[in-house]
């Protein structure tokens, strides 16, 4: 059952974007979460492709407190790449890339658009966005 798999707050907040998003009950509460999907006449991007992790990738815990564990490290690092931060908070990249991706889609971090080569492989550079960063220095 998909509630034993969210915490509440996850269950009525996906429910809530479900209900946004999908007209017409173009597919079920259940696709909707387990697949990726083409949504037409979504208000964010008509053209958007919206993705969904399967169920298994949604663990038990609450995921805005490890997206707080992100923000806090972006935010004392200033500069970094997904496996520094990965290194720096000692979790598998795996755990630090969906909360990144969430944090990105929240304009909460951005990735600069400059790349670091490690073993000549291109990693994106990210920091807290401008915006955040100045409520942050307001209090």
């Amino acid at each position: 059952m998909l509630k034993d798999l969210l915490t509440n707050e996850q269950y009525e907040e996906q429910f809530r974007e479900y209900k946004s998003c999908v007209k017409n009950n173009e597919i079920t509460f259940f696709q909707f979460l387990t697949e990726t999907h083409k949504v037409q006449n979504s208000e964010l991007n008509p053209n958007k492709t919206m993705h969904r992790n399967s169920l298994e990738a949604y663990d038990k815990l609450d995921t805005s407190t490890r997206q707080r564990e992100v923000f806090k490290a972006i935010y004392k690092m200033k500069l970094c790449t997904r496996q520094s931060l990965a290194k720096k908070l000692d979790w598998p990249i795996n755990r630090v890339t969906g909360r990144v991706r969430e944090l990105i889609d929240l304009d909460h971090i951005t990735e600069t658009g400059e790349k670091v080569y490690v073993n000549d492989r291109p990693r994106s550079i990210l920091k807290v966005t401008d915006h955040i960063l100045e409520r942050l220095n307001q209090s």
